[in-house]
């Protein structure tokens, strides 16, 4: 459980948080709440928020740690996935164990993802909550 505080810091990074404005506008009125889903120049670039849930069945798994790459506050790990073979995760820096064996929750993927960053692109991605696997 201790591990929660930080997922719940990560994803909200990952995701571009925002809170709702109810302040008034100009003209007097209080700006209505966005509606869930909406895009919003916060979120209109972020990855995280455009990509679709993780199908429950590949979303967990352990693996061993094939290549690791830093890119700011994020971490890209290929993960030889059982069965599978390699697979491509993002996670935040401040979750990403520096381990062999990693256990992965992956939350939330897109098909194809460019990363300005690295110059390089990965198919598929998936955005994951990562430890260090016991």
């Amino acid at each position: 459980m201790k591990f929660f505080p930080l997922l719940v810091v990560g994803l909200c990074a990952l995701s571009g948080c925002e809170q709702r404005r109810t302040a008034p506008d100009e003209r007097g009125r209080a700006e209505p709440a966005r509606q869930p889903g909406a895009v919003t120049p916060a979120t209109a670039d972020n990855p995280f928020a455009k990509a679709a849930p993780a199908p429950a069945a590949h979303s967990r798994f352990t693996g061993r740690v094939i290549q690791r790459l830093d890119a700011g506050s994020y971490v890209y790990l290929e993960v030889e996935k059982p069965g599978s073979g390699p697979t491509w995760i993002v996670t935040a820096e401040a979750l990403a164990p520096d381990a062999d064996r990693v256990a992965v929750h992956v939350v939330k993927r897109v098909e194809h993802f460019e990363s300005r960053r690295l110059q390089r692109s990965f198919s598929p991605l998936g955005f994951a909550i990562v430890r260090k696997d016991d």
